[in-house]
């Protein structure tokens, strides 16, 4: 077995085991499942606080594509489940689906669920690898959601994103960017630790009912993230750049996470009276600052695979940012 190979197989069974670790976690306890985190991200994205995860994502797209000709193609590499990519076609403005994720478990439950949903051969997912597997080189749209920043190379990731794209196409992430493999700057080590400081411990309970995250946050273990998972931010600090690099015509939309993502991960079940809203509020408002003064965990990016100027393919839609 080669190392590639057995990397790989690290991979695709950390995230057949994450399968079973989602089915347990209650509603409101991650901020990928808390509304008042949705709303505040979708704001930042779309300009309106509207419910329903990466719907802010998907409604950008939606309106980005709207004047292309139909049928209009989607690849998506590391789908998941695929739910995000289905909502995305139940949205109307996209036609087919072609998705490509590496855990055999995830495809069979993704392939019930497009079953379910109605959606034929207007959806199909492959437990293949998508840089060998897929060639073709005609699609309106390149999806990424929350799986390029497992790509050990981004700029190569980006690269094959471009070649897959017609010209004219649409290059849509809605991703991690934040520091590889985790290893944050001091001042966001820093700030992270002060902000879990002035938690009372109420509002630090783990959703599992047992743990209390403690009051200072730190780097995660650089030998401990590459053995649970190599793939886990394997190149993340370099994805903003590769694009910025490759698509002349981009737009990237900083969505914060030093709060949510780095510091106060499966604690948001806590945070239920109006009080407590408000505090939340409050220190979404500072991850704001603190990613625009340092590092920013998430972003959202738009990218045409286009030589002409940018005014040229949308004109006002921009200003919905």
């Amino acid at each position: 077995m080669t190392e590639a190979t057995a990397s790989a197989d690290i991979v695709e069974a950390f995230w057949d085991k994450q399968v079973e670790i989602a089915g347990e976690m209650p509603p409101g306890s991650a901020w990928w499942n808390t509304p008042h985190l949705i709303r505040h991200i979708n704001k930042i994205v779309c300009g309106e606080p509207i419910d329903g995860i990466h719907a802010g994502f998907h409604r950008r797209i939606n309106q980005l594509v709207a004047d292309m000709p139909r049928p209009r193609k989607a690849v998506s590499v590391g789908c998941g489940v695929g739910t995000k990519e289905m909502d995305l076609m139940l949205g109307g403005e996209i036609d087919t689906f072609e998705c490509y994720e590496t855990s055999g478990a995830t495809v069979e439950i993704s392939r019930s669920i497009a079953k379910e949903r109605g959606l034929g051969n207007r959806f199909t997912i492959h437990h293949a690898d998508a840089f060998s597997a897929c060639t073709a080189t005609d699609f309106d749209l390149v999806y990424w959601n929350n799986s390029l920043h497992h790509m050990m190379d981004a700029k190569a990731a980006v690269q094959w994103s471009w070649d897959r794209l017609r010209n004219g196409g649409l290059f849509a992430i809605d991703d991690y960017v934040g520091a590889t493999y985790n290893q944050h700057s001091p001042e966001l080590v820093a700030w992270g630790t002060e902000l879990m400081a002035s938690l009372p411990e109420r509002l630090r309970r783990h959703w599992n009912g047992v743990d209390v995250l403690p009051p200072f946050c730190g780097r995660v273990d650089l030998q401990y993230i590459i053995e649970l998972d190599p793939s886990e931010c394997a190149d993340s600090a370099s994805i903003l750049p590769a694009i910025s690099k490759r698509f002349r015509e981009h737009q990237i939309i900083k969505t914060g996470g030093a709060a949510y993502f780095y510091a106060m991960q499966h604690i948001f079940h806590n945070f239920t009276s109006e009080t407590d809203l408000a505090f939340l509020t409050t220190i979404l408002n500072a991850d704001l600052e603190i990613t625009h003064r340092t590092e920013t965990q998430y972003a959202v990016v738009f990218a045409f695979k286009k030589l002409g100027p940018l005014a040229a393919i949308w004109p006002n839609r921009r200003k919905r940012s």
